[in-house]
Order: structure tokens, then C-alpha cells, then sequence
């Protein structure tokens, strides 16, 4: 839902934090793995190799640079790069949340296939017509707040899965957490979500 975007990347925005270099960590290369390019570090969840992206052929992505996005800078990459691919202004309320920091901090694709798997279509990481017409199905149903659910028990165990759970885990999983209780939310019409 379009009328949400602002909510949720703010949301995500302040879940994110500020800049991050942890040397370990493949989002602050420019090459996207550890090891690979510049070690630029991270801003609002921003990755090195996705301002790379967003800069164009021949920028340098440095520490500076990183550091210099702004909050404007990061929602428009984040509308851009995130939101639209993931289809968010047609999902509804509190899956549009659900699926949108799921995949700006694990990935587009990785967000839309998971979500359509869960709910029996081709998992093409295209949310389009089809999958959004399993959607209405669910919520002509009643059961959104369930498939918002068991889309969070996916996410658990997609990064307890990943290489980096024993460092990341801990923070990972209290996202989940955040992101069930604050789509649910969203889901019930309440005017607040929490931001912690």
C-alpha cells in the first residue's frame, strides 16, 4: 500500500542505524563479499556495491561516500531499488512492511520468492498479478494475518541458514521479531507501528 511507504522506510530506516564498516560483513565491499573491491561500509543499510549501483559506471565508492548519504538519498534508493520491484504499493497493509525490510536486508528476490512460495505460485521474484491475486485470496479470506506469520517463521529460518548467523543471528532474529509485531499491526489499521 502506497500511503505506507513513508512509515515503513523510516522504520527501516531507524532499524538500520547509521554507518557500519564491520570488515566481515560482504554489504560493506563494493564487490558484495568479503574481500571484494573497496571496504566502504554501510549507511542506513545502504551496501557498498548498491551505492555503487546507484552512483553509475566510473563513481568511487569510498568511506566518505557512505558516509555523505543523506535521509532523502537513502529513501529514494530505497523506493527505487526496493519498494517498486517488491510491488509495495500493491500489497496490503502490514505485508506490504513485512516484505519490504525482509527484502531490503536480504534481498529482493530472495523477499518475493519466499513470499510466493508460501503462498503456492510460480516463485519467479516477480510480485505481479498472480501473486497478487493469491493475496487478495488470503485477505477475502481473513487469513493475512497468517500468511504474515508464517512469512516471518521463513525469514527465521532463511538466516539461520546464512554463514554469519552465529554474529548476525541475535540481531536478525529480534528483526523478525520487530517486523511480525509491527506488520501485524499495520495490518489491523492501527495508525502506529512500533519502531523497536
Amino acid at each position: 500500500m502506497d500511503a505506507n511507504f513513508p512509515i515503513i522506510v523510516k522504520a527501516t530506516e531507524l532499524r538500520e542505524g547509521r554507518y557500519s564498516a564491520a570488515r566481515e560483513d560482504g554489504g560493506n565491499w563494493t564487490g558484495g563479499k568479503v574481500g571484494s573491491g573497496v571496504m566502504a561500509g554501510t549507511m542506513f543499510g545502504i551496501s557498498a556495491m548498491t551505492m555503487a549501483h546507484w552512483l553509475g559506471p566510473g563513481h568511487l565508492v569510498t568511506p566518505a561516500v557512505m558516509k555523505s548519504i543523506t535521509t532523502e538519498t537513502f529513501q529514494a534508493i530505497a523506493r527505487a531499488l526496493y519498494w517498486r520491484p517488491l510491488n509495495g504499493a500493491g500489497l496490503p497493509a502490514g505485508l506490504d512492511l513485512i516484505t519490504f525490510d525482509f527484502g531490503f536486508n536480504a534481498g529482493v528476490a530472495t523477499a518475493a520468492k519466499m513470499l510466493q512460495g508460501l503462498l503456492g505460485v510460480t516463485a519467479d521474484g516477480d510480485i505481479g498479478s498472480l501473486t497478487l491475486a493469491a493475496i487478495s485470496g488470503r485477505e477475502q479470506g481473513g487469513t493475512l494475518p497468517a500468511l504474515i506469520d508464517a512469512f516471518a517463521d521463513g525469514q527465521r529460518a532463511h538466516y539461520r541458514k546464512l554463514r554469519n548467523f552465529p554474529t548476525f543471528g541475535d540481531g536478525w532474529l529480534a528483526r523478525v521479531d520487530w517486523r511480525l509485531h509491527a506488520a501485524l499491526a499495520l495490518a489491523r489499521g492501527e495508525a502506529r507501528i512500533p519502531l523497536a
